[in-house]
């Protein structure tokens, strides 16, 4: 059973995103809301995404630049989870992606490459926890 859907707003429609949203509430089904620009990001608002991923990978060209979460998450209300995408390869990253205003990191990659995925946890995890409300 799936917890969790991943919507693209790249790749959706206003009137998709929207009724993917409410099909996603009527499952109970927590919709990870992915955008990629600032017009995303107002699209994934206005439908009424509460958790709001900022994707730093830009997907015409597969170039990561994790200043992109920086400049889109201002653009979350209040009140709505604003996820970090792509980019880490260490718990600096995390670190970087916290003081931008990241309330949670997606980290993959990172795990895959680290030769000790545990270890790599244990790393990311003392790092979100070194921070005032961490965890």
């Amino acid at each position: 059973m799936a917890d969790l859907a991943l919507l693209m707003v790249v790749s959706l429609g206003d009137n998709q995103l929207a009724e993917l949203l409410g099909l996603c509430d009527e499952l109970g089904l927590t919709a990870l809301v992915e955008s990629h620009t600032a017009e995303e990001v107002g699209r994934a608002v206005d439908a009424g995404a509460k958790l709001l991923g900022i994707n730093a990978r830009d997907l015409t060209t597969l170039n990561v630049d994790r200043s992109v979460f920086a400049e889109l998450a201002t653009l979350v209300p209040e009140g709505a989870v604003r996820v970090a995408e792509s980019g880490v390869a260490n718990p600096q990253d995390v670190a970087a992606y916290h003081r931008s205003g990241a309330d949670a990191v997606l980290v993959g990659e990172a795990l895959v490459r680290s030769g000790d995925p545990r270890a790599a946890i244990r790393d990311f995890i003392e790092t979100a926890n070194a921070y005032p409300g961490g965890s």
